[in-house]
């Protein structure tokens, strides 16, 4: 019966040492889990106050519709829909009185992509330049949505 008891006692012994000392593969306890803060909402930028909507008022052998949007904070877009494909033009534009200068942000080029426009009650008359102009932009009118 004394072996028994030395056996048994000598198997908790060696357990107890594994268990207290570990393997190397083991890790030490870690602290409780902490509530993790949630990520602060990072506010996107609104779309700015529409300041005015022309439509395409003269001819375009461009099939589909154009028109210009400008915006209050003197950001502008010209925007073509062709029926299957829609593309949009930005930049910023500067008016003094009746005349408004669009300069659009385009990829880099030789020369800007620059149009004059007079604004006329309703309607803006707008002029490309010369690059613009190769580029199949069109000079037209295009009138103020209501």
């Amino acid at each position: 019966m004394r072996l028994c008891i030395v056996r048994s006692l000598a198997a908790a012994v060696t357990a107890a040492t594994i268990v207290s000392c570990g393997s190397s593969e083991t890790s030490a306890p870690t602290a409780p889990n902490q509530p993790v803060a949630p990520k602060p909402i990072v506010p996107t930028p609104s779309t700015p106050a529409i300041l005015g909507i022309y439509d395409r008022l003269t001819p375009s052998v461009i099939v589909g519709t154009s028109r210009y949007v400008l915006y209050q904070d003197s950001s502008f877009a010209l925007e073509y829909n062709t029926g299957g494909a829609s593309y949009r033009y930005p930049g910023r534009f500067t008016r003094a009185d009746s005349l408004v200068r669009f300069t659009f942000t385009v990829p880099v080029t030789a020369e800007p992509w620059v149009a004059d426009a007079i604004l006329k009650g309703d309607v803006l008359a707008v002029q490309y330049n010369t690059l613009m102009v190769l580029s199949d932009c069109e000079n037209g009118e295009y009138l103020r949505e209501p």
